[in-house]
């Protein structure tokens, strides 16, 4: 009877809150049925809720195929997902967002698992169960391995069973931190296990890059002997901030175009090892060596140069007979970009001399044409940028050339940034060497000339129509502007104030008209970057007086059109208005320095009046600070 009741219940609930006309018939007799038993109501329920649940899931899957997207062939899905993963921002936070393409539709999901390529890239920061999933699901397709600092779920043995599969096609270890160094190169070193690779086409390994402040990351990477060498088919090879412990590390791969190579351990190859590596790569357009230059001591070898036709970029850093003695074996060509960095001590500085140098600069004209013609007696393009810089702790060469045709709209520059103490003998063999006679813009940057360089090299550049100057004297390069003998004369001065500065303003009449050329007749803009016009501290303002005077006094042919001036010292609002009327314009930041003043130097010049007539509450009896007159 409490059975027969209970149902009742039920029915009366059911039929007043889910009686509804549009439900199905089935539906309608389950809500309406004269049932006693309990439990066979329930089960009818449960059928009949599964097979709505069909039901809905069959018209969202036919309401699906009706959007523009699904008449797509499956084979544009596919390349739509593998753009979209090669394009996917991860993170440790939010690893493989890709993967929200398997969670739209049938259609979408069964295109995205029937695509092996796209599960190829094994990530190592989700679970290890999906891991394998991911291995499972690339089928037989070759795999990219990416380790990184964040994946620290990754093990060494999952590493190996995959890799046992010789099907890893690029490799790529970033993994700074203590735990990964331990676990891949501790013990066991992981690249023991690559051998017989045939599918590896790129390996990208970073070891610590800060070796000096990241003491205890674990031990170093280090590369053991014949690791790569069965990889004929490797493409792109980087090892940096590695113990490189044999040159058989290295394949003899026809088709590596990318080969870099920063080595942390006192192991040098042989300069022939070097030379057959380089003549069995001639598609090779990138080569980064530092610290793995053949030691002077090894034995030349006697054969023609080594020609790289391919290569674009060369960068070097080692000693400098080690530089030269390669560079001496290897013609690069003149399409290419060349970065010398020569570590601090290499250059004997500071008594380098422009003799010590001179090797360097003549092998780098013989084997990678500044000027005139090349090896086979072709017309060189013309060397469109030339670097001479200091990295920490040495002094870097580079230089590029332009393109083969002579209206290359890439301005040609040289720009210095070189100790003091070499500065005189690297420029000297710079110009005995190189034809610079093309250069447009001069960049110094801390870098001092002398005005006999500014004078006897540069002011003769035709072509030269920037210089800019970046905390570096500029008293040198007014010093040769005041020495053009084809400048006008000053016509007139400006009266001498009683503290002592003079400041000349020559008449502008036919002093401008003059049809001389003067020194530097194509610079047409001066660019000055944190520059003293007071480098001497006299307070005489003499550097800034003259650079006004022979400002003005450039004839109006060969005037200069543009003067920039960003944090300068010792150049003030009265120089800024004074300069306005000699070039044609004048952008300045208008950051005054605020010197002391002594004496009677103008006030005005640094933002204050030296016209103040009013009674001063200042009073060295009543306070000392210094201040008080100024309000403050």
């Amino acid at each position: 009877m409490a059975h027969e009741d209970s149902f009742a219940d039920a029915r009366t609930v059911s039929g007043a809150l889910y009686s509804s006309p549009t439900f199905s018939i089935a539906t309608q007799q389950i809500l309406s049925a004269s049932e006693s038993a309990l439990d066979s109501v329930r089960e009818k329920v449960d059928k009949r809720i599964h097979e709505l649940e069909l039901e809905i899931r069959s018209l969202r899957t036919f309401r699906n195929s009706t959007a523009s997207t699904a008449s797509l062939p499956a084979e544009i899905l596919s390349q739509i997902f593998l753009a979209l993963r090669s394009s996917a921002s991860d993170s440790a936070y939010r690893p493989l967002t890709w993967l929200s393409v398997t969670r739209v539709s049938r259609q979408w999901r069964a295109v995205a698992l029937s695509c092996p390529a796209l599960w190829s890239n094994i990530s190592f920061t989700c679970r290890p169960e999906f891991t394998d999933l991911m291995v499972a699901r690339s089928r037989d397709v070759p795999l990219t391995l990416k380790i990184t600092a964040y994946s620290q779920r990754v093990t060494f043995e999952r590493v190996e069973k995959i890799l046992s599969q010789h099907r890893v096609r690029a490799f790529e270890w970033t993994g700074e931190s203590t735990s990964l160094n331990r676990q891949f190169f501790g013990d066991k070193n992981i690249f023991t296990k690559m051998k017989n690779l045939t599918e590896l086409r790129s390996v990208l390994v970073r070891g610590n890059r800060y070796p000096y402040y990241s003491i205890g990351v674990g031990p170093v990477v280090t590369v053991p002997d014949g690791t790569f060498q069965d990889a004929t088919c490797l493409e792109r090879l980087e090892m940096v901030e590695c113990a490189i412990t044999s040159w058989t590390s290295i394949p003899c791969a026809p088709g590596l175009t990318v080969l870099k190579l920063e080595n942390t351990s006192s192991f040098r190859p042989s300069l022939g090892d070097l030379l057959n590596t380089l003549t069995a790569t001639p598609k090779l357009q990138e080569l980064y060596l530092k610290n793995i230059l053949p030691h002077i001591s090894s034995t030349p070898r006697d054969e023609h140069r080594v020609s790289l036709p391919a290569l674009r970029n060369l960068r070097l850093t080692g000693d400098f007979t080690e530089v030269n003695q390669l560079l001496t074996c290897v013609h690069i060509p003149d399409t290419a970009s060349l970065n010398i960095h020569l570590p601090d001590g290499t250059l004997g500085a500071p008594t380098l001399t422009a003799a010590a140098i001179e090797p360097l600069f003549k092998t780098l004209k013989n084997n990678w044409v500044f000027s005139g013609n090349d090896s086979e007696g072709h017309p060189s393009r013309p060397l469109t940028t030339l670097r001479i810089t200091l990295p920490p702790q040495g002094v870097a060469f580079e230089g590029m050339f332009g393109d083969e045709s002579s209206t290359s709209v890439r301005p040609t520059s040289m720009m210095l940034s070189i100790p003091h103490a070499v500065a005189s003998a690297l420029l000297q063999a710079v110009i005995d060497n190189v034809d610079i006679s093309h250069v447009q813009t001069l960049q110094l940057e801390d870098t001092e000339v002398t005005a006999d360089v500014w004078t006897e090299t540069f002011s003769q550049l035709t072509g030269l129509k920037t210089i800019q100057l970046i905390e570096s004297p500029i008293a040198s390069l007014v010093e040769c502007l005041a020495r053009d003998p084809n400048l006008p004369k000053t016509q007139s001065k400006r009266p001498k104030k009683a503290n002592g500065r003079t400041s000349t303003q020559p008449k502008r009449v036919s002093a401008r008209q003059s049809a001389k050329k003067p020194f530097f007749p194509a610079l047409r803009t001066l660019e000055l970057t944190s520059v003293n016009f007071d480098e001497d501290l006299n307070r005489d303002n003499a550097t800034v007086d003259l650079f006004l005077d022979v400002m003005g006094r450039r004839p109006n042919a060969y005037a200069v059109e543009t003067v920039r001036i960003d944090d300068a010292l010792s150049f003030s609002n009265r120089d800024y208005l004074a300069l306005k009327d000699k070039v044609g314009q004048v952008v300045w930041d208008h950051m005054v320095d605020m010197q002391d003043t002594d004496g009677d130097e103008d006030y005005d010049m640094y933002g204050y009046s030296d016209d103040y007539e009013g009674e001063s509450d200042y009073d060295d009896g009543e306070c000392t600070c210094g201040y008080c007159h100024l309000g403050l």
